[in-house]
């Protein structure tokens, strides 16, 4: 009876290591999937931060050629104030000049009038 009994013990001790095997196997196949899962959303948070930053970067490109093409505005507005002010300048300046000329040229015929004149005081 011992054989028969041992048999038996035999043939449930390999039936529960088989359940035993499946269950581990089964286990090991939820870990996996889990471990998997966890994996995919870590990438996915990672592709999400990843996007997140390359759109900040594009965005401070953007603003960043706003600012560069505001400020060559800037600069060529400032340019052409510039140009105008000196032209302005320019135009006082010959204004004075010509105004200077004017005095001038006065002056040297009121002082040939004052000189023919005294001329002809002193002929008389």
């Amino acid at each position: 009876m011992d054989k028969t009994y041992s048999r038996y013990g035999d043939l449930l001790d390999k039936a529960m290591k088989k359940k035993e095997d499946r269950m581990l196997a089964a286990a090991m196949r939820i870990r996996d999937n889990i471990n998997a899962e966890n994996k995919r959303k870590e990438q996915e948070k990672f592709r999400r931060e990843l996007k997140k930053e390359s759109d900040q970067i594009e965005e401070q490109n953007r603003q960043q050629e706003t600012l560069d093409f505001a400020n060559a505005m800037l600069d060529r507005y400032k340019q052409k104030q510039e140009a105008e002010r000196k032209r302005k300048e320019a135009e006082e300046e010959e204004r004075e000049r010509r105004e200077a000329s004017r005095r001038f040229v006065e002056h040297m015929n009121w002082m040939d009038s004052a000189i023919a004149h005294t001329k002809e005081m002193l002929s008389k």
